[in-house]
């Protein structure tokens, strides 16, 4: 790690400060990173393609519904039920379930995880972003680090080596993920319906 004495910048007005000057003058690579995501913060979108976000998602983001949504169908309200239920458990956990409703129920339409977990964010438009992270949770593969292909914290290789062998480096899979849920939609969604206002 260099560990260079950071340099002391005169600036007569707060203007005369720009983020792409200070960050060709700096060498300490950790002031370096942070210089980094505050010129990424800038120039944040949600229209940016590593946001993660879908052209369906932003549709719903910038036109929501405004009529309260009612569901009537008893098939997609029992899947719905089981995801809500089964939301902190694995997939698995929601397919087990899915799978003895319908021995008891087989004429029943309940949805998969997948498709319940699709229609979900349908109606609601509530998605999650995911970001690729080093599998000993040191940082995020976003900002300078999107495209690193080892952790420059331990090391560790940011791809399954693995997958990424057998596919002859074609299917870059992360070897871990975090998932984030934008605040606008959730909020949408709260404000799209009256009773959970009445605080």
């Amino acid at each position: 790690m260099n560990m260079a004495i950071p340099v002391a910048i005169p600036v007569k007005d707060p203007e005369d400060i720009h983020l792409n000057k200070l960050m060709d003058l700096v060498t300490w690579e950790e002031v370096q990173h942070t210089m980094a995501f505050i010129k990424g913060l800038e120039n944040a979108s949600l229209e940016d393609p590593d946001t993660g976000l879908d052209p369906d998602a932003l549709e719903y983001l910038w036109n929501p519904p405004e009529e309260r949504l009612t569901i009537n169908d008893p098939d997609f309200h029992l899947s719905l039920d089981l995801y809500l239920a089964t939301n902190s458990s694995s997939d698995a956990t929601y397919e087990s379930v899915w799978s003895a409703v319908l021995h008891q129920h087989p004429d029943d339409d309940i949805l998969t995880h997948y498709r319940i977990k699709q229609k979900v964010a349908d109606i609601t438009g509530i998605e999650f972003i995911v970001h690729h992270m080093c599998i000993n949770l040191c940082l995020a593969y976003t900002g300078p680090f999107i495209e690193l292909e080892h952790c420059p914290t331990c090391g560790e290789p940011h791809f399954d080596q693995a997958k990424l062998l057998a596919s002859g480096g074609k299917s870059k899979v992360p070897q871990q993920e975090f998932h984030t849920i934008p605040l606008s939609p959730q909020l949408q969604v709260l404000w799209q319906d009256p009773d959970k206002l009445k605080y």
